[in-house]
């Protein structure tokens, strides 16, 4: 057996371990630090394995976890007292953490190292983000030997919601799942103007909901509608970008909406069904934009239709079985059943009906390579997620989200809007190479009492905050969705990046928009709601003909303007601008079906 062997056999029995212990803390009672802490001692063990860290760190981090672990009932019986060795075992746990979260991602510990230095020099930082700064003991008190830091809100969202969804969505794509939604939308949209990279707005926004991860969305469906979309005619940069952008909005996409819907769901607690209706009109109206934007590109560069030989009735009936699990995981949570035991009813589903069909009948082997990968997934987004408990604890511990209203408060900033524009530079800024989940708990933690402190609904802060946490995927320089499909298309990067921003316009303004004005959350009168509902999919296709800048011809840089102001008007859910952006748009229409064959350019 040669050495390279000896590791894949190594990793794959490390990956079943990991498996089987994460049911294990699902399915049964624990202490819920003691299980946490075996998560998290897992997690970065495997971390270190996967890395090819220095096997120093095995012998600091097990002897280290296991002291932590067989001495927390003497701690319990000495009323959580700290001992000297207990506080520099806990000091020493969170230097591995650092390090080991570095190598994993750096963005997330270098901002994570900021805050824990704000908690121990918060003396020298004048008020109000300022404060009295806590001592090493009373850190590594908060941070290890608690539920509010290390061990906290990003631990538990780790045991649970990212690695069952993350299996969830691997059961799905080994049982043949991924093939069968891209057959459908090749089926649906293949014949029209431009259908590849419709083909891939569809089928990234139905997996990125399932495994919510966007950077694996554009693994999973790149691979196939990428040189798809290349072959028919789209720049590399342009196919990389709508991969990009369609797997990033897939994180706020009902029904599932991945992980972040059963996170935001826990942090406001609030029925799972209510997040689910609030974001079906963003969703909506972030797909209609780029489906109209796909499109006016495929006909300004001349794009012709896929050949499809997909027989959609065919296609269904030897593969609408595979959607069982997802109806069944939807049904269970409406009856409101526990969303662990939902999750892993489901995923056990998953196998049972793939044996209906020969050709999607999961084998042992596939029902392994479904462990093995979507436990590594979860691996990766996990340890991220781990290391937000830094800045989750700085917030419970110094209450600095309350200091933040002090702050702006204090220069003055008293606008919403203003201080929602803050919030989403700060968004994208913390979001960047941080998996949509993470980045969004470390900016609701952060954001939330900002614009609670307004008036703003708890839903509306929340899918303001989720929007952006999503949308940092796409955000130069670091965009780390644009850097998986360019990878993918041998794109460049940063025409890549900012294409994919260009595409997702819209979705920037979008949570704006819910933020004063409720319909586009569906909290209003269903007419009304259906009325700006109508109005915002033309304000999206306004938009993406200024956008592109096609509309039956090449328009000038003027009209191009005039039609993105016409499309952030109607975006606006309100009767006068509404009214304004439609007369614009009509106006617009009229004089390029009336008017010249060819626009003067700028």
């Amino acid at each position: 057996m040669t050495d390279n062997t000896r590791e894949i056999h190594i990793k794959k029995v490390l990956l079943l371990i990991f498996f089987v212990a994460n049911l294990i803390f699902n399915i049964f009672s624990f202490d819920i630090l003691i299980s946490r802490y075996l998560h998290v001692m897992l997690l970065f063990i495997l971390g270190a394995f996967f890395s090819k860290s220095s096997k120093v760190f095995y012998f600091l981090e097990i002897p280290t976890f296991l002291y932590i672990i067989l001495s927390q009932n003497a701690r319990i019986l000495r009323g959580g007292y700290l001992t000297s060795l207990d506080v520099i075992v806990g000091a020493v746990l969170i230097l591995i953490f650092i390090y080991m979260g570095y190598k994993a991602n750096k963005t997330v510990t270098i901002l994570g190292l900021f805050f824990l230095l704000f908690l121990y020099f918060g003396r020298f930082i004048p008020a109000p983000i300022g404060h009295n700064g806590f001592s090493i003991k009373r850190i590594v008190s908060h941070m290890i030997y608690s539920t509010s830091g290390f061990f906290g809100t990003g631990t538990s969202v780790s045991m649970s919601y990212i690695f069952l969804f993350m299996i969830f969505g691997s059961f799905l794509k080994y049982a043949g799942l991924t093939d069968f939604i891209a057959n459908i939308s090749l089926s649906l949209f293949g014949k029209s103007s431009g259908g590849s990279a419709k083909v891939s707005v569809v089928s990234s926004a139905f997996m990125g909901m399932i495994n919510g991860s966007a950077v694996a969305n554009v693994a999973t469906t790149g691979t196939f509608t990428i040189p798809m979309m290349k072959k028919s005619g789209y720049s590399s940069d342009f196919a990389a970008a709508v991969e990009a952008v369609s797997s990033t909005g897939g994180q706020f996409c009902p029904p599932i909406m991945g992980a972040a819907a059963f996170v935001m769901a826990e942090f406001l607690n609030i029925n799972y069904f209510e997040i689910l209706k609030a974001a079906i009109i963003p969703a909506i109206l972030f797909y209609s934009g780029i489906l109209f934007a796909v499109h006016f590109e495929a006909q300004k560069s001349n794009i012709k239709s896929s050949e499809v030989n997909i027989d959609i009735k065919e296609e269904f009936k030897n593969n609408f079985h595979l959607l069982i699990p997802i109806l069944l995981l939807i049904i269970l949570i409406y009856f409101k059943a526990n969303i662990i035991k939902a999750i892993l009813i489901s995923t056990a589903n998953i196998y049972f009906v793939s044996l209906l069909r020969a050709h999607t009948s999961m084998s042992f082997k596939d029902v392994l390579d479904a462990i093995y990968e979507g436990s590594m997934e979860s691996i990766n987004v996990g340890i991220s997620v781990v290391m937000i408990g830094l800045i989750i604890g700085t917030e419970s511990l110094s209450g600095l989200g309350i200091s933040v209203i002090g702050f702006l408060t204090s220069y003055g900033i008293r606008s919403m809007i203003l201080s929602a524009f803050i919030i989403a530079i700060l968004s994208i800024i913390l979001g960047m190479g941080v998996p949509g989940v993470a980045s969004f708990v470390i900016i609701y933690t952060i954001a939330s009492p900002l614009l609670n402190s307004y008036g703003v609904s708890y839903m509306a802060s929340g899918l303001f905050c989720l929007i952006y946490a999503c949308l940092s995927n796409i955000t130069p320089p670091v965009a780390i969705s644009s850097y998986m499909a360019s990878s993918i298309a041998r794109s460049d990067l940063v025409k890549t990046s900012f294409t994919a921003m260009r595409l997702g316009l819209h979705g920037f303004m979008i949570p704006f928009f819910f933020l004063v004005n409720p319909f586009f959350l569906g909290d209003g009168p269903i007419l009304k709601v259906l009325l700006y509902l109508g109005l915002g999919i033309l304000g999206t296709f306004a938009m993406s003909i200024g956008n592109i800048g096609y509309l039956k011809r090449d328009l000038n840089m003027f009209k191009r303007i005039i039609f993105m102001v016409s499309g952030v008007l109607l975006l606006y859910p309100e009767f006068f601008s509404s009214v304004a952006g439609l007369v614009l748009l009509i106006v617009l229409v009229v004089s390029i079906r009336f008017g010249g064959q060819h626009e003067k350019t700028i």
